[in-house]
């Protein structure tokens, strides 16, 4: 059977090195060609492979690694790397390979059609400045190695990678006619999380890389690649069971959450590493569990904009303390909403900066802070057999779903704990506002027909808490939103378990016997027991 090499050869679809012939580089098969990706056959070679791939195996994902494109040698394997094995002989298959495209007039023509011959040569030694202490193609592909439309790889590096995501998505979507699917990059660029989600690439289990891990999403937030992480627990090296078990209540909440290490280092599964790290581990995932749907909201109603993963200072920008005294690294945001702590060490030990505004705690529903309070520390213990602490922003309302035996997001079915943390407005009334998305098949096809464009799934929850004479009323408001708002009579239904409201007793409001809920859709009133 013809080898890959040599059926697609004369596709013209490999990048060149500067005399116009396929690069050889290495990887982990061993020798190899990379495919350019912005040449106008990549999209029909790639298709070929996957194709092939899905003949031989069932999948919904694919991982692209690798893909900086990497390579074992630094631009191009040398002569007596290329003798040490025999690839192929493409001439004598030419007549069975592919037939190469009509001529090009797109920014993607070949230019090497004209002949081998060396381009712009760019090279390391010619550069006006260098990154770090090592050549710009330490283990990548040359500089001057070509693309489509004669591109040398110094000026299309990045591109290859965006046009390989684009390609693989539209693939998945439309080749294969998956409806639901995932792609994992490690290389990016700004606005490829449009199709693939991002992790970070091989860091190292030790604490500095624990620590930055939250500027280092916070950055691919601003990227515009929302979905990213970092290997949890860390890659190269041994881990511990200290830094193992304050790794997996961090990681737990990163948008994109995987336990992954290298082969030569020690097992880190949770099981692995002793019962601390295994009930850490427990609690937290709990955790995210309960949070998913709430998490899988702010990704919809964002809808490919904005960040999700928030740094403290994104909330509060004229808060110069964030900036100064270090909190923009040391806490996070999940949306608007909540403010989470992650021990900084394996003790535990924490100073939090909470801004002006009211915070309550949301595992037992205290006031942690009140509007009427200037911004201030709190030194608190990130406990462990436990998840980190959570903080629910004043004003806001969260969806919460029971993760007790949840083991998969589909267990999580459609019953919602709503969770709301009261401001007061006046001397009568307190009020919290948050969104649910009228959803239970979460599936990407269903996303997109019922949630975007046009179309909403988005209902605007109010709660308010409105005093009387000794006693109160209730009143939750459920509003669609948009050209064409959800309805709950033709929609999807969800249900709510609990409501549970939140007070700020510091206020003139003095919380009283609710005499009354009143539960209203879109101005249509529902008085209920």
């Amino acid at each position: 059977e013809m080898c890959i090499r040599d059926r697609y050869m004369g596709m013209n679809v490999f990048i060149k090195n500067y005399k116009g012939e396929p690069l050889l580089g290495k990887v982990w098969p061993g020798l190899s060609h990379f495919p350019d990706f912005l040449h106008p056959n990549a999209t029909e070679y790639w298709s070929n492979m996957f194709v092939l791939l899905a003949g031989k195996l069932n999948f919904d994902g694919i991982w692209l690694d690798m893909n900086e494109i990497s390579n074992f040698c630094d631009g191009e394997c040398p002569p007596e790397e290329v003798n040490k094995i025999v690839i192929g002989q493409p001439d004598s298959m030419k007549e069975n390979a592919p037939k190469e495209k009509e001529k090009e007039t797109t920014p993607k023509r070949l230019l090497m059609e004209q002949g081998p011959r060396r381009l712009l040569g760019t090279k390391d030694e010619d550069l006006p400045y260098h990154i770090g202490n090592g050549k710009l193609d330490d283990h990548l592909v040359q500089l001057n190695a070509t693309h489509a439309g004669g591109l040398e790889d110094f000026n299309a590096h990045h591109l290859n990678t965006f046009y390989e995501n684009a390609i693989t998505y539209g693939i998945l979507q439309q080749t294969l006619n998956m409806s639901d699917f995932f792609i994992l990059t490690r290389a990016n660029m700004p606005g490829i999380g449009r199709f693939a989600a991002h992790w970070g690439g091989d860091n190292y289990a030790d604490w500095g890389f624990y620590r930055r891990s939250l500027s280092q999403i916070f950055n691919y937030q601003i990227f515009g690649i929302p979905m990213m992480g970092v290997d949890i627990c860390g890659f190269a090296g041994n881990t511990t069971e200290g830094l193992c078990a304050r790794w997996m209540q961090l990681g737990s909440l990163y948008p994109f959450s995987r336990n992954h290490n290298a082969i030569d280092s020690i097992d880190q599964e949770p099981f692995a590493l002793g019962p601390t790290v295994l009930e850490t581990s427990r609690k937290a995932l709990q955790l995210r569990y309960s949070l998913l749907k709430f998490y899988y909201s702010i990704f919809v109603l964002n809808n490919g904009t904005g960040s999700v993963f928030r740094p403290l200072i994104f909330n509060y920008p004229d808060d110069q303390t964030i900036l100064d005294d270090g909190h923009v690294e040391r806490l996070f945001m999940i949306g608007n909403s909540l403010l989470v702590v992650p021990a900084q060490d394996e003790a535990g030990q924490v100073v939090v900066y909470f801004p002006q505004d009211t915070w309550y705690n949301l595992s037992d529903g205290s006031l942690v802070r009140s509007a009427k309070t200037k911004a201030g520390i709190v030194n608190m213990v990130v406990p462990l057999n436990a998840s980190m602490p959570v903080f629910l922003r004043g004003g806001h309302i969260v969806a919460l779903q029971n993760s007790t035996n949840v083991r998969r997001a589909k267990d999580l079915g459609n019953v919602f704990q709503l969770t709301a943390g009261l401001v007061t407005l006046n001397k009568s009334t307190a009020q919290a506002k948050g969104n649910l998305l009228l959803l239970n098949d979460y599936s990407l096809p269903n996303v997109r027909s019922r949630c975007q464009g046009a179309v909403s799934c988005q209902l605007e929850v109010t709660i308010q808490y409105i005093q009387g004479r000794g006693y109160a009323d209730v009143v939750l408001n459920f509003a669609g939103v948009g050209p064409q708002p959800a309805d709950p009579s033709k929609d999807e239904l969800i249900a709510l378990s609990r409501v549970t409201l939140l007070f700020d007793r510091s206020t003139a409001l003095n919380f009283a016997r609710i005499k009354r809920y009143e539960t209203t859709f879109n101005n249509n009133t529902a008085p209920t027991s």
